[in-house]
């Protein structure tokens, strides 16, 4: 079973804009039987943000960074951010973690 991301820069499940510049940094736990080669496909709500291929000498947590351009489509919003591991066209999705996008 996959756990939740984090989003490291949330508070109290809130991302607040003025914290991420640069956009904002998901945490994933090491994943049970991950494998070079996989992807991990990262998602808020229904949307691919960001795509990871899993080297052979993958490092946990794997990092990922949400694009503040995505984060402002969904302001004073409550988002489901999710991810998914792929491998060999077969996926299996993250339980998902709800957070609320405020400007500040």
């Amino acid at each position: 079973m996959l756990e939740p991301l984090m989003i490291m820069e949330a508070v109290n499940g809130e991302i607040k804009l003025t914290t991420v510049p640069n956009g904002a940094t998901a945490h994933i736990s090491p994943a049970p039987n991950i494998q070079e080669g996989d992807a991990v496909e990262l998602y808020v709500r229904d949307v691919l943000v960001s795509t990871f291929a899993v080297p052979r000498d993958v490092v946990f947590p794997i990092i990922l960074i949400v694009p503040k351009q995505v984060l402002l489509g969904f302001v004073e919003q409550d988002v489901d951010f999710y991810y998914a591991l792929v491998r060999e066209g077969n996926s299996q999705t993250s339980p998902r973690a709800r957070y609320r996008i405020s400007h500040s």
